[in-house]
């Protein structure tokens, strides 16, 4: 495929991804290709792999582009190591090197190369507030009419709040912190924050009793959303956490620490007094964690001492991960699915996260899903569903996100529709409309109106188009 074509990146990531299936130790963006390996050892064992599943798919490689052995590299605008992932060096100087922008135009620039680097700033969006303000009412100049070219150029009227922050954010970002490679099974926590302009979350992971970042989320509230009360605005920022980091929290027991006490008491609180905002949050956190703790706000930056906090795991689980580890040996399609090399299903056994016991999950997807057996479909069904009665889709995306089953499609259908409870309370609007009945012309250059045209009855008998 010659490049230059809209769909050609998206095409060659696709057949990259193809070539370098089922191979974890390889990380490709379209034509960068990086290997990570514990050993120098191990090291040559993956490259040995890598190089006869290129030369399978027919693919060379330039030795003057390749870098083998070392312990650092430059990938995708950041510097990867075995500490962790930091912005360049070079790159971050030009940003702290950026003169003081003097029109609209230059700032949006200058926000465009922070943003880059914005997961390794700590509360980014409260840094930001007082030069996004600048920015209120400018869009995609191509999408309104009110907006042009000369309004992009008109100069900018620093104030003293501005210039503090940006060089705020200038130096924020020259003491980036480094963030950690994730460690597979580490305790979790979750430390989120609000403010009057902004919410922010940490993920962190616990490793030799210090907690270490993965991740940072900052995000700027909207005007209706800086008008909410403490309360709710510490929800929304658990919420929006969670949200974020799902990918790395789901089937997983993490703690979560705000520095607002009445959250710790949500989930155990009537519903009648939620609103139905707090209730769809409470709704969504509650499907990863409901261990909601108090932190003082002076210690939430403190990792040594919160390292020292006494933790004890609770288990949400709903299932029987040992039962489910039993059917899984004697289940006679999951066998007849790991014989079958026509399967883009992947399994492998992963852990139990609340059990000493481990699944057989699939891992196409990138997170493990635990191949159900049919004993414990219908409890897994009626968990998610009773929640809060979705339709086939949002049922089947719940379900498929978590779990595996043949034909869980079709499963998930028939029983959604045989529901009583959506059945009682739900109002089918998408009826049929019944075939209507016409008669039959009676003389010649007569119309009737029909929707679908063929064969047409004639007059001696015979069908005709």
């Amino acid at each position: 495929m010659q490049f230059g074509l809209c769909n050609a990146a998206a095409t060659f990531q696709r057949f990259i991804d193809e070539v370098l299936r089922n191979l974890p130790f390889v990380f490709a963006f379209v034509d960068d290709i990086l290997v990570a390996s514990s050993s120098p050892e191990e090291h040559l064992q993956h490259l040995q792999i890598l190089f006869t599943r290129l030369q399978q798919y027919g693919l060379s490689l330039k030795p003057s582009k390749c870098i083998f052995g070392v312990t650092s590299i430059k990938f995708l605008g950041f510097k990867v190591s075995e500490s962790g992932i930091e912005p360049l060096s070079d790159r971050v100087d030009c940003i702290l090197n950026f003169p003081q922008p003097t029109t609209l135009t230059q700032l949006r620039r200058f926000l465009g190369l922070f943003n880059f680097y914005r997961r390794f700033v700590p509360k980014a969006a409260h840094l930001l507030a007082p030069l996004n303000k600048f920015l209120e009412g400018i869009t995609n100049f191509k999408k309104s009419k009110k907006v042009s070219c000369k309004n992009l150029r008109d100069s900018i009227q620093w104030t003293e709040e501005a210039e503090q922050a940006f060089n705020d954010a200038k130096n924020a970002l020259a003491d980036a912190i480094l963030l950690r490679h994730p460690i597979p099974g580490a305790k979790l926590s979750l430390w989120t924050d609000a403010s009057d302009k902004a919410v922010g979350g940490s993920l962190m992971q616990l490793c030799q009793n210090n907690w270490e970042p993965v991740a940072f989320l900052s995000v700027k509230l909207s005007k209706s959303q800086q008008k909410w009360s403490t309360y709710d605005r510490e929800l929304l920022a658990i919420y929006i956490s969670v949200k974020r980091f799902r990918h790395m929290l789901e089937g997983r027991d993490f703690i979560i620490y705000t520095d607002q006490k009445p959250l710790m008491y949500a989930f155990m609180q009537n519903t009648d007094k939620c609103s139905p905002r707090q209730w769809r949050h409470l709704d969504f956190i509650s499907q990863f964690s409901t261990d909601v703790r108090h932190i003082n706000g002076t210690r939430n930056a403190v990792a040594d001492a919160l390292s020292r906090i006494e933790v004890n795991q609770i288990s949400n689980s709903f299932l029987d991960f040992e039962a489910l580890s039993k059917a899984q040996l004697e289940d006679n399609e999951l066998q007849s699915f790991q014989n079958d090399e026509k399967s883009s299903l992947v399994f492998k056994r992963v852990p139990s996260p609340v059990s000493a016991t481990e699944l057989i999950c699939d891992t196409s997807t990138g997170s493990p899903r635990p191949f159900v057996p049919h004993n414990f479909r219908r409890t897994i069904f009626e968990h998610f569903h009773n929640l809060a009665h979705p339709g086939v889709a949002a049922s089947f995306q719940l379900i498929a996100s978590r779990y595996v089953w043949p034909n869980m499609r079709k499963t998930v259908k028939d029983w959604v529709q045989n529901c009583i409870a959506c059945q009682r309370s739900k109002v089918h609007r998408h009826t049929k409309t019944p075939l209507g009945t016409f008669a039959l012309p009676d003389a010649r250059f007569s119309h009737i109106h029909v929707d679908l045209i063929g064969p047409l009855p004639s007059s001696e008998g015979k069908s005709f188009a």
